[in-house]
C-alpha cells in the first residue's frame, strides 16, 4: 500500500504533468489564432481562398497541433505507468516522474522552436522523446519484475 507521503507526492507529479498539459493547449490556442489572423488576411486578398487550418502549412500551428497530439497519446501511457511504478518501486519514481514532465516542457519548447514542421520532426525532438521512452522503460523495470 502506498504511504499518504508517496501519494501527495505523486499527486504533485501529476498535477505538474497537467499544468503542462494545460500549457501545451494555450500554445496551440495562440498558435492557432494567429495562423487564422494570417488566412483572414489572404482571404481578403485573394477572394477565390478560404482559411482551412487543417489544412494549411503554417508550419507553427502544425508543431502546436502536433505537441498536443503527442501530449494526448502518451498521457496514458505515463500516468499509467507513473503510478503503477509508484506503488510498486516507492518514492524515487517521484524524481522520474518530475524528469519527465522536464522532458515535456522541453518538447514543447523545441516545438516552439521549429523542431516539428509539414514535413516531420526535425532531429532536435529527439532531446526530448526519447529521454521520455527510457523514462517509461524505467518505469517499466518496477513494474513488470513486481508482477510476474
Amino acid at each position: 500500500m502506498l504511504s499518504e507521503s508517496s501519494v501527495r507526492q505523486g499527486a504533485r507529479v501529476t498535477i505538474l504533468y497537467l499544468l503542462i498539459f494545460v500549457a501545451t493547449i494555450i500554445y496551440q490556442a495562440i498558435a492557432k489564432t494567429k495562423a487564422i489572423q494570417q488566412g483572414h488576411a489572404s482571404e481578403l486578398k485573394n477572394k477565390d481562398t478560404k482559411f482551412n487550418r487543417y489544412a494549411s502549412n503554417d508550419s507553427v500551428l502544425i508543431g502546436a497541433d502536433r505537441a498536443v497530439g503527442n501530449f494526448l497519446e502518451w498521457t496514458p501511457v505515463f500516468l499509467s505507468l507513473f503510478w503503477l511504478a509508484l506503488y510498486f518501486g516507492g518514492e524515487r519514481t517521484v524524481i522520474v516522474g518530475h524528469a519527465y514532465s522536464v522532458c515535456r516542457v522541453l518538447y514543447l519548447i523545441i516545438v516552439s522552436q521549429g523542431g516539428i514542421t509539414r514535413y516531420g520532426p526535425r532531429q532536435t525532438i529527439f532531446f526530448a522523446t526519447i529521454p521520455m521512452y527510457g523514462i517509461l522503460l524505467y518505469f517499466l523495470t518496477l513494474i513488470v519484475p513486481a508482477i510476474f
